[in-house]
């Protein structure tokens, strides 16, 4: 039911349009079996892919293929699933900044193509998205991954100056530079098997509010013959996103 329509920033980049078209067929070719959410971010692209390195190496994660946006396991025995996340949710009085959602959850939409309130993913693809500071937060990754803590300073300022080089955008991290091209932005389309979408996510408003009217559940919503729209929280526990 959606339109293709690429919008203005997307339609006029070849890149973009590459990216756009390859990500609609992911969608055609796993639609059957598989729910899909996207989830844009520019900051934070940095904190991924050391995560996914660590994953690679400990739980023979396909690094080559993702990045992953959450690796420690500890948070998710109190929150795993997205019930229990709706549970908590009332108590964070600053939404889904609350630094509890922000261990366990990840922020999405939908839709690649939909007109979302809030981060589009054909308004902000080229340059991403990034809310909150990430300040400290490299070195506490290290630290909680075994790194000695003599050597998680220097071990942090290493893995920030190779990402400069390899042209990773690491502006929002002390010690980081803007990439030379000036393209922020990355995407993670995100494939769920259809049996658990209700389990690890709940359709939402801006800041985790959660939407009621596309809960029939969401797994319900999302097979209507409608053209789909809306942001989405993922409980993005390990035990189900590394497999």
């Amino acid at each position: 039911k959606q339109k293709k329509d690429y919008g203005p920033i997307v339609s006029k980049d070849e890149h973009g349009r590459k990216c756009f078209d390859e990500m609609l067929k992911n969608e055609k070719e796993f639609c059957g079996e598989w729910v899909v959410f996207y989830h844009s971010y520019s900051s934070a692209a940095l904190l991924y892919e050391v995560q996914a390195a660590v994953a690679s190496v400990l739980f023979r994660f396909k690094a080559e293929f993702a990045a992953l946006p959450r690796l420690l396991c500890a948070p998710f025995h109190h929150i795993p699933t997205a019930k229990r996340m709706l549970e908590e949710f009332p108590k964070w009085k600053d939404q889904d900044h609350n630094q509890a959602f922000r261990l366990v959850g990840l922020c999405g939409t939908s839709s690649l193509l939909a007109h979302d309130s809030e981060a589009p993913a054909k308004s902000v693809f080229l340059a991403g998205y990034s809310v909150g500071p990430l300040k400290g937060v490299l070195e506490k990754l290290l630290g909680s991954c075994g790194v000695p803590a003599g050597k998680v300073k220097a071990l942090a300022a290493d893995i920030i100056k190779l990402a400069v080089k390899s042209g990773l955008d690491c502006s929002g991290i002390p010690g980081g530079k803007k990439c030379k091209s000036g393209r922020s932005g990355h995407m993670l389309q995100i494939f769920l098997r259809r049996e658990l979408c209700d389990q690890y996510v709940y359709p939402s408003f801006p800041f985790g509010m959660p939407d009621k009217k596309r809960d029939k559940p969401l797994s319900k919503y999302l097979t209507q013959d409608v053209a789909i729209e809306g942001q989405v929280r993922i409980t993005l526990n390990p035990d189900v996103f590394l497999r």
